[in-house]
């Protein structure tokens, strides 16, 4: 008989959950978590890092799966609260993201594999078209210039 395997969470596996939930968001949902900002490079490379996992998983069909599976539990959280069509989509918007990290954190740790035969049909990443691709929202976006602030004033 074999013995079921533990897993022992390190703050690291904590921290990519966290990046994984979010594309845009992930290293804010880091920080607000209490993880120290990393460097702009470090960022750009977790950035690339959870849209490579989503690109993969949606390459795969998961990405599907998780929102349809999202969608039934909708309808059982529908049944049971009185949400309005904007607390509707958040509650969608979570279910996602966490179905997403949480496959995403289980491939990372060896005890969920992904199958080989639909790999080859996941285009290659280039890291600097993603991040180009990215930079309008990260460069523009009033709610990363507060989020630079609030780093600015924790380093004082």
């Amino acid at each position: 008989m074999q013995k079921d395997k533990v897993m022992i969470s390190t703050p690291v596996d904590k921290r990519n959950f966290y990046l994984s939930l979010s594309i845009m968001e992930g290293q804010k949902i880091a920080s607000n978590a209490g993880f120290s900002v990393p460097s702009a490079e470090v960022q750009e490379n977790e950035i690339v890092d959870t849209i490579s996992k989503w690109v993969i998983l949606t390459g795969l069909g998961i990405f599907d799966n998780v929102k349809q599976c999202s969608d039934w539990m909708l309808e059982i959280v529908k049944i049971h609260n009185n949400l309005s069509e904007d607390e509707t989509e958040s509650t969608h918007n979570v279910l996602m993201s966490f179905g997403m990290s949480l496959i995403s954190h289980l491939v990372d740790n060896d005890l969920l594999e992904l199958p080989d035969r639909n790999l080859a049909s996941v285009p290659e990443l280039n890291k600097e078209t993603l991040l180009n691709l990215l930079s309008f929202k990260l460069d523009n976006d009033e709610d990363d210039e507060e989020y630079d602030e609030e780093e600015d004033e924790e380093d004082e």
